[in-house]
């Protein structure tokens, strides 16, 4: 998955791109950004809920979401 995202921000530089995805893709790349599991494992996830990420292709970085990730 995160090889897959890294590619498109490699692809795309600059561009805003859209993916829609599960709430268990949503959870797996929030551990990848540095969220523990702990913290993915007692969110609620609603439904339309989103994350903003950045990539350069390398790294990504967790810039917003639509819920609390408390």
């Amino acid at each position: 998955v995160t090889h897959f995202i890294k590619s498109i921000g490699a692809c795309y530089p600059g561009q805003n791109v859209f993916l829609g995805v599960h709430s268990g893709v949503v959870r797996f790349v929030l551990n990848e950004v540095g969220v523990t599991y702990e913290m993915t494992e007692n969110i609620k996830i609603p439904n339309c809920g989103y994350i903003q990420i950045a990539t350069d292709g390398k790294n990504m970085k967790l810039l917003n979401s639509s819920f609390s990730l408390k």
